[in-house]
């Protein structure tokens, strides 16, 4: 999943930075590499520790909250159409399944698992890091690179 995910994408992020115009993938390209990579970690870390139920059960939620960022921002498209606003909610909003864990934790057990305090602050860092640089230098490079591992792979589309 997470390979075809790279590879559409950076098909994308090629068409992209050859097109005339400016497009929604100059923008919202990173933003979705970075769910795409925090899914592939989370979900990693919670097989790994998937002997460790609680860690396991907990970061499959964080996994899951991280690779929803595309189906919310297609929610809000529908329903709000292409406003500006609609690329970074659609990625943060889904921290919210979060915060939802850390709320049951809290009601349940009185206390918040280390999990989500790993899982929280790790989505939210890289996620608004991402955001706030795909302007920058930096930004223009990561999608320079999403573009040519798409120009790499772009003979599969």
């Amino acid at each position: 999943m997470v390979l075809t995910g790279f590879t559409v994408l950076g098909v994308q992020m090629r068409d992209a930075l050859a097109a005339a115009k400016p497009s929604f993938w100059l923008f919202a390209g990173p933003a979705i590499f970075s769910t795409m990579l925090l899914f592939a970690v989370f979900y990693t870390a919670a097989v790994l520790l998937r002997k460790k139920t609680a860690y396991h059960k907990r970061f499959i939620v964080v996994a899951s909250a991280a690779g929803m960022g595309a189906a919310v921002f297609r929610i809000l498209t529908v329903m709000f159409g292409n406003a500006e606003w609609i690329a970074p909610v659609g990625i943060l909003v889904t921290n919210l399944f979060i915060v939802a864990g850390i709320v049951a934790d809290l009601i349940r057990e009185r206390r918040v698992h280390r999990a989500w305090l790993i899982g929280l602050p790790t989505c939210l860092v890289v996620e608004l890091g991402i955001l706030f640089s795909t302007p920058s230098g930096f930004g223009r490079s990561l999608s320079r690179g999403l573009a040519f591992f798409g120009e790499a792979l772009g003979f599969l589309y």
